[in-house]
Parts: C-alpha cells; structure tokens; sequence
C-alpha cells in the first residue's frame, strides 16, 4: 500500500472530509484552500507527523480546537475566514514556526502569544488590530511580522530588539511617522521595513 503524505482537496466548496480519510497515518500536509469548512474533525489529533495546515478561504469563524492537539504542526495557514480571536490554547502549538491569519477579522494579539518561542513568521495582515498584548523581543526567532493593513496607533514593542529579522511590514496603520522614523534607524539596513 502506498503512503500518503499530502492531502490537497482545492476549490471543491466541500465541508467535510472522506471517511476513510483516518487511514492516512502518515499525512504530513493538509490543504483544503477555498472549500466551505466551518470546523476540522477531531480525528486530525492522531496524524501525529502533520506539519502544515493549509485552511485559507473557508467558512471558519474560529480556529478549530482540534489544531491545538496536533503537537508537531509547524505551519497554520487560515487567511480569508471570519476569525475574530486567536485562543489561549494555540499557545500549546510549541512547534509552530509559521503562522498565517490574513484578512479575517482579528482585533488583538494576545499576551499569551509571546509563548510559541518556534515563530519564524507571523502574518496577520488586513485584520482590525488595534493591540498587541507583548513585546516582539520575547520571540527571538522571527524574520517576517506582517501587520499591515490594521488599525495600530502605537509602534509594536520590541521591534528593534529581533536579532534574525528580515521584513517588518506596517504599510497602513496610524502608527506615528516619528515613531516608524525611529525604529528605521535602530534596525540594521538589511532589514525590509514598509510602511
């Protein structure tokens, strides 16, 4: 029998997944971009090598619980969905290196959220965001934060202190032109800063 890694159910406007689908005890990649999902099914707690879920254009008005089980994921991509709130659970994703909340409907980024010490990337661009609830020096690891297109009124905290960042975009928030002025300065010039 032969081994399936990768799961790729595109543009079907499906809203659930095969019965059989429990079968694939080796899948490593799940993407079910542009269907109608509203919620993911709570067998995905045993694909224990899952490293990637790709969930952009659905139905989802928050991020399903059974996501926070799967211990080795790496990379959450659900951009396009109507998520309002990024739980305290996801904090347990210790692993997560990629995370992707684009155009949904977010209006903090929690504390809690400093935690996930794995984060390359954080991607919560075209959102409502007006806070962010910690300092991005906590989270020693990333190299892209895209926050563009939100509603923040004070520069994020820490942003001169990420030793391996690559790209910060603020491009469209309210943010101070002094304030944006500065952070330029303190970063090193290899440093992709929009805004």
């Amino acid at each position: 029998q032969d081994t399936v890694y990768k799961i790729i159910i595109y543009g079907e406007g499906i809203n659930k997944f095969p019965e059989n689908f429990t079968d694939l005890e080796y899948l490593n990649i799940l993407e079910i971009t542009r269907n109608n999902f509203t919620d993911l099914p709570d067998e995905l707690e045993k694909f224990s090598y899952l490293q990637g879920i790709y969930a952009d254009y659905n139905l989802f008005t928050q991020i399903p619980d059974v996501i926070f089980t799967i211990e080795n994921l790496q990379r959450l991509f659900l951009s396009d969905n109507e998520i309002s709130v990024i739980p305290r659970d996801i904090a347990k994703l210790k692993k997560l290196e990629q995370i992707v909340i684009n155009r949904n409907k977010l209006r903090e980024v929690p504390a809690f959220i400093s935690e996930m010490k794995a984060l390359k990337v954080m991607n919560l661009n075209t959102n409502m965001i007006t806070k962010i609830h910690f300092d991005f020096s906590e989270l020693p690891n990333l190299e892209v934060i895209d926050l563009a297109n939100n509603q923040l009124t004070q520069l994020p905290k820490g942003l001169d202190k990420l030793e391996n960042i690559k790209k910060i975009d603020l491009f469209r928030n309210p943010i101070p032109v002094e304030q944006l002025d500065s952070l330029r300065k303190k970063l090193p010039k290899y440093v992709n800063l929009k805004y």
